[in-house]
């Protein structure tokens, strides 16, 4: 009876770990710890050289190595986010701000998919309208899509 129950036992829990099972097992651990570490390390060396390029350094014409107008200092970043946190934005609290900006977002996606499949499944029923068309998607598609959002902000503007 002692066998039965152990052969069911091995049956669901599977068979002991071997030496080499445990030794993969530290190996993949010790790489996931030395790929993340890396990885922590590699945001830290960027953001401090981000940081310490925008003090002032007089070996540049303008005493800047990288100009904060256009980059500004992580630092900064972080303090205005976190008065944002705080205190919310011009427009009204920042959690307020991304739940519109996420509405928007998942709105767009929503007709972008069902124009898409309407259209697919037109132009892929119509020969016709397929042949009209072809062109224009070709050429629609061979545009950048930085282009793209410029042109939809030109003719649409901000307050969509």
């Amino acid at each position: 009876m002692s066998a039965l129950s152990a052969a069911s036992r091995s049956a669901f829990v599977g068979p002991e770990p071997t030496s080499t099972d445990r030794a993969r097992a530290r190996a993949r651990t010790s790489r996931r710890l030395l790929v993340n570490g890396l990885r922590v390390a590699f945001a830290v060396i960027v953001l401090g050289s981000w940081e310490s390029g925008t003090v002032i350094d007089a070996t540049h014409k303008d005493g800047l190595f990288i100009d904060p107008f256009f980059y500004g200092r992580p630092s900064g970043i972080a303090s205005q986010l976190w008065t944002w946190i705080q205190n919310g934005t011009a427009q009204g609290p920042l959690w307020l701000q991304v739940a519109t900006t996420l509405e928007e977002a998942f709105l767009g996606f929503l007709i972008g998919v069902v124009l898409g499949i309407v259209f697919g499944v037109t132009l892929g029923r119509v020969r016709l309208l397929s042949d009209v068309f072809a062109p224009y998607i070709k050429a629609l598609n061979a545009m950048p899509r930085v282009v793209l959002g410029s042109i939809f902000i030109i003719t649409i503007g901000y307050g969509i």
